[in-house]
């Protein structure tokens, strides 16, 4: 389930708990990928080596503070 936000997961997880039947749990996955609300996440990042692990986990920089003493980061699930 990697690059799924925590919003994501408890869907999952409701899908996963409410069908009794494989098909139809597989079919609500497919729906929600198909579902134009995607969850941002925000994280504020103090060191620049922080920074550049996460550009390398799929984040984006949001903003620079402090002249690049710390950044925020967001990213879509």
């Amino acid at each position: 389930m990697l690059g799924y936000g925590e919003y994501k997961l408890q869907r999952l997880r409701e899908v996963l708990a409410r069908e009794k039947d494989i098909n139809l749990a597989v079919e609500e996955f497919r729906k929600m990928e198909k579902d134009p609300i995607k969850e941002v996440e925000h994280k504020l990042v103090e060191s620049e080596e922080e920074m550049m692990k996460l550009l390398n986990q799929g984040w984006e920089i949001e903003r620079e503070l402090n002249g690049g003493g710390k950044f925020t980061m967001k990213r879509r699930a």
